[in-house]
């Protein structure tokens, strides 16, 4: 196995942990973690899982490997706006990056799946613990009871806690232990996957981090709690047959707007006990009628429809479409002054390498007479030294200079006798 490096301390160069900042990759990976169907990055703070749209569903699932030591993954989310539906699914399967209608997970898996749903309108979050081996086919309709149930609104931040100990599987809820189990299989094998999904009735589901922790006992304090980061995970990419944004629902709804409410139940009743339901009460009807009547207001009419288009969307795109021109002609401008700028400087680079050229050939020509005249004059000098020890080695000048020299010494005496009184007396 390639890990167990799994949890060192802070140290460690690359960590597992799915926290703020948020930087994507170009290959839609944020860190050791990959985004899939809707999920995307909204800020350097939020992860959006699903957004509130009709049957779409999303997911980050990470390839580290999971550690055979106990630990916890402590996970902070948010469920708001939409119609009240969908939920999220946290898993620890051997399917890496599987996608399918059980809150954005698959219906068949091999580990263990926990599912929190979104009831009531939007006002409770129900959770269930369900482990398989791929033995059977799960359905959202057909789920074990709920273990739990916890109030929200769209401003509450859920903290929830996987804590694996001691072969026990444990889920607190804001701090609340809600679940403990015994963990059936091995975990080694498993990867960690969060996801989202809306249905017919749709939320926001947003992503704010996930941290792994783990219990240290070789310290002084047993409870003291340190991060965990990896060094490397396992090979492995989310492909993209998983990666869609869109499914398709189990039972397709007759009636998509969520503010159909009686009238779907009615239509569920007809189809399921045709019979009984050949009459109805008076009050019955009219609530479907206003129920109608109610939606009609709700949605836009061809008209207002067409004014929202003419008076609103049409201006913006067309200031876009100006604002588009704008650009492309600044643009164009800017490349043709970048153009210019360069054929000019190309230009003026071409003559400073011709004169370069031309001033190197000139320092090269005036080099060579410069040799040419030192090396004349270097023979002339030679010439010259030469007659030189010519005409001093000539018997003739030797006389010469033999005699003036007699004659300068001569002259030098008889003017010493001359200017001295005491010789003459003699």
């Amino acid at each position: 196995m390639i890990f167990y490096s799994f949890l060192l301390f802070i140290g460690c160069s690359t960590s597992a942990d799915l926290t703020p900042p948020f930087i994507l990759n170009r290959n839609s990976t944020i860190g050791l973690w990959e985004l899939s169907g809707a999920a995307q990055l909204i800020d350097q703070n939020d992860i959006l899982l699903a957004p509130p749209i009709q049957f779409s569903h999303g997911g980050v699932w990470t390839n580290v490997e999971i550690p055979k030591h106990d630990f916890k993954i402590n996970i902070k989310f948010q469920i708001q706006e939409g119609t009240g539906g969908g939920g999220l699914g946290f898993w620890l399967i051997q399917q890496f990056g599987d996608s399918g209608t059980l809150n954005g997970g698959p219906n068949v898996f091999n580990g263990i799946s926990l599912l929190a749903t979104v009831r009531n309108d939007g006002t409770e979050l129900h959770f269930h613990l369900i482990q398989d081996e791929q033995k059977n086919k799960f359905s959202k309709d057909f789920l074990p009871m709920s273990e739990y149930s916890l109030q929200i609104d769209s401003k509450t931040n859920i903290s929830l806690t996987i804590h694996v100990n001691d072969g026990n599987i444990i889920i607190l809820v804001n701090d609340q232990e809600i679940i403990d189990d015994e963990i059936l299989g091995n975990l080694n094998d498993k990867f960690l996957g969060i996801t989202g999904q809306s249905e017919g009735l749709t939320s926001r589901i947003d992503l704010y981090s996930v941290e792994f922790l783990l219990d240290d006992d070789e310290k002084m304090d047993n409870s003291r709690k340190v991060k965990a980061s990896f060094k490397k995970g396992r090979n492995g990419r989310i492909s993209d047959d998983k990666k869609l944004l869109h499914f398709i629902p189990e039972f397709e709804y007759a009636l998509r707007n969520p503010l159909f409410v009686a009238t779907i139940e009615e239509i569920d009743k007809v189809h399921d006990k045709f019979d009984e339901n050949l009459e109805s009460s008076f009050s019955k009807v009219m609530s479907i009628i206003e129920e109608s009547h109610f939606v009609s207001y709700e949605i836009s009419s061809f008209k207002e429809l067409n004014e929202f288009v003419s008076k609103t969307l049409l201006p913006y795109t067309q200031k876009w479409h100006k604002r588009t021109i704008k650009i492309v002609e600044d643009s164009s401008k800017m490349r043709n002054a970048i153009s210019t700028t360069w054929e000019y400087t190309n230009g003026m680079i071409k003559s400073f390498n011709a004169s370069i050229k031309q001033n190197t050939l000139k320092t090269k020509i005036k080099i060579i007479d410069l040799e040419d005249i030192l090396e004349n004059e270097l023979e002339t000098k030679e010439n010259h030294e030469n007659d030189f020890d010519d005409i001093t080695k000539s018997p003739i000048t030797m006389i010469l200079l033999s005699v003036t020299c007699i004659e300068l010494s001569a002259v030098l005496l008889l003017l010493i006798y001359m200017n001295c009184p005491k010789l003459k007396m003699k």
